[in-house]
């Protein structure tokens, strides 16, 4: 997946260390159904590609996996996302989701260390 322009002017670089932020912020909170559920889910669609873009390719898979459950992409309006995830979560999805989330906290990837990494090999764009 690609990444979209980044918002409120910012380099592309910082736009996916926001998105990978917001992802792990989410994910190491509640997981799977936090992220969908809160403005991070805004950019489901995006998060794929910032994580695959730090090197997190695990990680991706099963953001991309996730995203996938839902038969389309997810609407990047909030009210929108939450109503249909009000109506699809109770059923079998919850119980992925709930799969996924065991996966993630049992990832070997390093999200912090990897975005770090990625500033420093992006250090212009955050000076």
């Amino acid at each position: 997946m690609r990444l979209w322009q980044a918002p409120w002017g910012l380099a592309l670089s910082k736009r996916v260390l926001y998105l990978c932020r917001m992802l792990e912020y989410a994910l190491n909170n509640v997981g799977f159904a936090q992220f969908y559920g809160n403005s991070s889910g805004n950019d489901s669609a995006e998060a794929p590609g910032a994580l695959l873009e730090i090197g997190a390719r695990r990680i991706a898979q099963m953001v991309e996996t996730s995203n996938c459950l839902f038969g389309r992409p997810l609407p990047k309006d909030r009210t929108e996302r939450e109503d249909l995830l009000d109506a699809l979560l109770p059923n079998e999805i919850a119980e992925k989701l709930a799969a996924l989330d065991k996966q993630f906290y049992g990832s070997t990837e390093n999200l912090l260390a990897l975005n770090v990494a990625y500033v420093m090999a992006h250090k212009a764009d955050f000076t």
